[in-house]
């Protein structure tokens, strides 16, 4: 999290609202669509946070190894097929970061 939070600049709860769908991997750039207070969803503080952000290479790097360590991590314990589909279909926080 506080990874993320340097290098992009979020606020916390833009960091909190981040699913892995929303990082387009191919172009290093994130979607801000949501943020989290109080535990619930909704959308960003202000209409200007809602936009595309440029990932630098070794952020999205590093990111990408946390997805992964985290998909092989489910995979291992058993976790539910539901919880591995949302991940494979990026619906998955990523808030832990």
């Amino acid at each position: 999290m506080v990874l993320v939070a340097a290098c992009l600049g979020l606020r916390a709860s833009e960091i909190m609202g981040l699913q892995w769908g929303d990082f387009n991997w191919e172009d290093f750039t994130v979607l801000i669509r949501r943020g989290v207070v109080n535990g619930k969803a909704g959308d960003t503080k202000t209409e200007a946070s809602r936009k595309a952000l440029p990932v630098d290479p070794r952020l999205a790097a590093a990111l990408a190894e946390l997805r992964s360590a985290a998909y092989t991590r489910a995979r291992r314990t058993g976790s539910s097929q539901a919880a591995l589909a949302d991940h494979e279909d990026n619906k998955t926080s990523c808030s832990a970061i």
